[in-house]
């Protein structure tokens, strides 16, 4: 919820701290994708650019939804450590 409520209310600094607490976990997970649209967002908030903030945030939910699709092809159910992830992707955006 908070990159979404730092969205919503137009929190460059709220924007980039939420952000921020994602880059490291999703570039341990091997998510690169995510990490860099996570590095985009994180930009954005800094210089307090926030009118492509929408486009990137949609672009970092597919990532997220097609990683974990990934995951589940390959082990034919959610691994522990994604359903983790997926509790921290929902606290966070």
């Amino acid at each position: 919820m908070p990159i979404r409520r730092a969205m919503a209310s137009e929190d460059a600094s709220a924007l980039w701290q939420a952000v921020h607490a994602l880059i490291s976990s999703s570039g341990m997970m091997g998510a690169s994708m995510f990490a860099e649209l996570c590095h985009e967002l994180e930009a954005l908030g800094r210089a307090a650019t926030l009118v492509r903030v929408p486009d990137v945030l949609s672009q970092l939910e597919a990532s997220y939804s097609e990683r974990v699709r990934g995951s589940r092809r390959r082990s034919g159910q959610r691994t522990l450590i994604w359903n983790l992830k997926e509790n921290e992707r929902r606290r966070w955006l």
